[in-house]
């Protein structure tokens, strides 16, 4: 027995006291550790196998091609990451949007994304059209409502076959990025991506439509309001002037010029105080961006009236 009882309780709680600051230490220096995107890529692959699969597993979980700050520290803190959340994340953002893309993760692997879901939508209907095509019944006994199974295999060859053109390596990394339940078998749940990608493809589609749509309706009202405004222009000069030879002579070619190029006529219109309509008179007249401007291209009354007293 010992005669210092109390002393021996004391050490022990000292000693358990410093174990307990040390690992408190270790945990506070990891949490303020930042990755470089070297390292992150570099963690990213020894957790899920490739940049693209740690995406789709962790990130892009509501499949809109990016994840915000918020979903991106759900996601490190799923995956057991220690480091400063935040601090990584700024310093991945390249273009400061407060989103991240694959693209600043892993240009190739995004690249690849990119493209397969390109192939996929203009080939597939949808998710059980993709399943079906791919997949085959693993026996010959199995009824065709049994769900089938799309192995690795599968989807490689029966790709190819399609007309996808990656290469194998590049099939085998789709498919065990899309295999997130790790067990080398794709059930249609986890080709929903290609309905959500199917309908993107669609509004970018229509909007591409109703744009094209637009631009006769865009080009007539521009010529609208460009005859509007060089009728608005002619008026005012007969009106300041008397006639246009005098107003070309005085305001808009004061050095007898009978040929103006664009930047002394625009430069003559400010001053006439119509330097909002600029565009739209140079527009009326018919000129373009490198144009030069005629009085018979203003009125032809005037220029023949004014080769008659020249003559």
């Amino acid at each position: 027995r010992s005669r210092w009882p109390g002393r021996r309780r004391w050490w022990r709680q000292r000693r358990l006291s410093g174990q307990a600051h040390a690992m408190e230490g270790r945990r506070d220096s990891n949490s303020t550790h930042v990755l470089s995107p070297a390292a992150f890529v570099k963690y990213l692959e020894e957790k899920e196998g490739s940049v693209l699969a740690a995406w789709l597993k962790w990130f892009d979980l509501d499949l809109e091609l990016r994840a915000t700050q918020m979903q991106f520290g759900h996601a490190l803190r799923g995956m057991g990451f220690l480091g400063d959340v935040q601090g990584t994340f700024t310093l991945l953002d390249d273009d400061k949007s407060g989103e991240l893309a694959l693209e600043e993760l892993s240009e190739d692997e995004a690249n690849l994304w990119r493209r397969f879901r390109e192939f996929a939508s203009g080939v597939f209907t949808g998710a059980k059209d993709m399943h079906t095509k791919l997949s085959r019944l693993e026996r010959a006994s199995i009824s065709v409502a049994t769900e089938r199974v799309l192995s690795e295999d599968d989807f490689k060859r029966n790709l190819a076959k399609l007309g996808w053109d990656g290469s194998a390596e590049e099939s085998q990394l789709l498919f065990q990025a899309l295999d997130v339940k790790g067990d080398r078998n794709l059930t249609m749940a986890q080709l929903k991506w290609l309905d959500a990608e199917i309908r993107r493809r669609r509004r970018k589609e229509n909007a591409k439509a109703r744009a094209l749509m637009e631009v006769p309706r865009k080009a007539k009202r521009n010529q609208a309001a460009a005859k509007a405004a060089l009728d608005k222009f002619k008026k005012y000069l007969k009106r300041t002037y008397g006639t246009y030879i005098r107003a070309w002579r005085m305001a808009l070619s004061p050095h007898d010029l009978m040929v103006i190029q664009k930047t002394p006529f625009c430069c003559a219109c400010t001053e006439l105080g119509f330097s909002s309509e600029v565009k739209l008179i140079w527009m009326g007249l018919g000129k373009d961006d490198r144009g030069a401007l005629a009085l018979d291209e203003l009125d032809s009354r005037s220029a023949v009236i004014l080769a008659h007293f020249q003559a």
